[in-house]
């Protein structure tokens, strides 16, 4: 394959994962109702999404085959998954100012009593804090969960789950912008290199034996 369209091959490798990582973003956006995400769940996504981007011509340039970039991918997804952040929840498609409201009822179906400062939430019974912090140009919300044990954290997940479940949202622009911006990263590459599927399919498969 002419190396112009070996390096076409290596961008739409690269672009696939950072597309479907808008894409998710979008349809996160575009819900009825606001989106929980475990912290660990957003971090991994995000991560396996620009991983690529660093690993694949890395290991590219020292000549590894395609099985063992996958491999490599693999590791690094379960390491993530290891190291990210935990006792963490991200909400998407719903404005900051609206955030600290949410968490207090949340708190409150759960009978904990709870004294609210700025963007951080105590609950002193419990020892407990929450920090809440906003993301505007993507409709997120982070919520982090200082002290107290698993159980708590577990409790206060579902209720929050359970507040967002009866909250309706319209769709945002952004939410449109990112799936645009998803589709074009995945048609443009694609489209480039579309005269010559078959051969690229035979060097992958090439690849995996």
């Amino acid at each position: 394959m002419p190396a112009y369209e070996n390096m076409m091959l290596q961008i739409t490798l690269a672009a696939v994962p950072v597309a479907l990582y808008f894409l998710m973003l979008g349809l996160l956006n575009s819900r009825q109702h606001p989106q929980l995400l475990s912290g660990r769940m957003d971090f991994t996504l995000l991560i396996m999404a620009l991983a690529p981007l660093v690993v694949f011509p890395l290991l590219s340039h020292f000549g590894a085959s395609l099985p063992t970039s996958a491999g490599v991918m693999i590791v690094l997804s379960a390491i993530v998954l290891a190291l990210s952040p935990q006792r963490t929840w991200v909400i998407y498609n719903i404005p900051g100012r609206d955030s600290v409201g949410i968490l207090s009822k949340a708190l409150s179906l759960l009978n904990l009593k709870h004294e609210i400062s700025g963007n951080c939430i105590d609950i002193p019974s419990r020892g407990v804090r929450l920090e809440v912090g906003s993301f505007a140009p993507l409709r997120n919300v982070t919520v982090r969960l200082k002290g107290g044990d698993e159980q708590i954290a577990q409790d206060i997940g579902l209720s929050i789950a359970d507040v967002l479940s009866g909250i309706r949202v319209p769709t945002s622009n952004m939410a449109m912008s990112l799936l645009l911006v998803a589709t074009a990263m995945m048609v443009a590459p694609l489209a480039m290199v579309a005269h010559r599927v078959p051969e690229i399919v035979r060097i992958i498969g090439d690849l995996l034996n």
